[in-house]
């Protein structure tokens, strides 16, 4: 996973078992959850597919928290306005439609 398109990271999530939306730390957790499951020193099956799991598991969490980390937020009095009084749902709804990313 090299570059960060709408389907590189809705992929990156269901490699982390996000289904939905997620903040960034049920992202951590949810990635430290899978790798304790499929780490090659605890995974008592095959090493192989343990580690291939383990390496699709660090590249995901690692597009996740770069997309989530450089996301730009607005504090423009304006912006933070036209938002006061709306529900996380409307604002998101708003801001983003039906993005296939989150949707």
């Amino acid at each position: 996973m090299d570059r960060a398109t709408a389907t590189t990271i809705r992929d990156a999530a269901t490699a982390l078992g996000i289904t939905g939306s997620a903040s960034i730390r049920e992202i951590r957790e949810r990635y430290h959850e899978a790798v304790r499951e499929h780490h090659p020193d605890v995974c008592g099956g095959d090493r192989l597919s343990s580690h291939e799991q383990t390496i699709l598991l660090n590249e995901s969490y690692h597009l996740l928290m770069d997309y989530c980390t450089h996301y730009r937020f607005s504090f423009k009095t304006d912006d933070l306005m036209h938002t006061s009084g709306k529900t996380h749902t409307e604002i998101w709804t708003e801001r983003f439609g039906d993005d296939p990313i989150w949707g």
